[in-house]
């Protein structure tokens, strides 16, 4: 079946912060910021902050588990869901973010964000990126973006087979790092018995 993301998912935006976003201890309530989404390895929870929250509207933009996180903002439009921490108790986005909550079980929150994150996905968010400093996607784009829904099973075997793809990609990448680490050794050990060599 095809539905888009209206059909599919509650869509909200993300806090509404009037000030840069400083870290502030001992508040409980954690905010999730560009910086801390990437593609692969979803939300870096080491770098999500404590910040103020406003008492008014806390439990309204209150994420909750399995909540997809998308990038509004920018040329980076990309989507994460969230397996929330057992020690964050509250925790909020950045504006930058349309929060999309699923309406029913039909659908899997990892399937449609690899779907968002597809190159049929990116395709779209290319051409309908909106802008001339800032670029942005706004919120009827986002609504009208139609996905193709298989049943569940599909899904889930879908999902298995990104996740395997994005733990090579990370294993190869982990590989690629430790090479350069070991070659970049090697030079400085060069060049430093060489200068040792030329000094006696």
């Amino acid at each position: 079946m095809i539905k888009s993301v209206k059909e599919t998912f509650h869509i909200s935006s993300g806090y509404p912060f009037r000030k840069k976003i400083k870290p502030v201890i001992n508040t409980g309530s954690y905010v999730i910021q560009m910086k801390n989404v990437c593609e692969d390895k979803g939300v870096l929870w080491d770098g999500v902050v404590e910040s103020e929250v406003s008492k008014d509207t806390k439990s309204k933009h209150e994420l909750s588990n399995k909540d997809i996180l998308f990038i509004a903002r920018g040329t980076r439009n990309i989507a994460v869901t969230l397996n929330i921490p057992e020690n964050i108790n509250r925790l909020y986005a950045a504006p930058q973010f349309y929060v999309l909550r699923l309406k029913n079980e039909s659908v899997l929150p990892e399937f449609a964000t690899w779907y968002f994150n597809s190159s049929n996905g990116q395709s779209y968010w290319s051409i309908k990126c909106e802008g001339s400093v800032t670029k942005s996607i706004r919120r009827n784009v986002l609504e009208e973006f139609e996905m193709v829904i298989p049943d569940l099973t599909k899904q889930r075997k879908i999902v298995e087979l990104n996740n395997l793809v994005i733990n090579e990609r990370l294993t190869a990448h982990s590989l690629i790092d430790a090479g350069r680490q070991m070659m970049k050794g090697i030079s400085q050990q060069l060049i430093k018995s060489e200068t040792l060599s030329n000094d006696r």
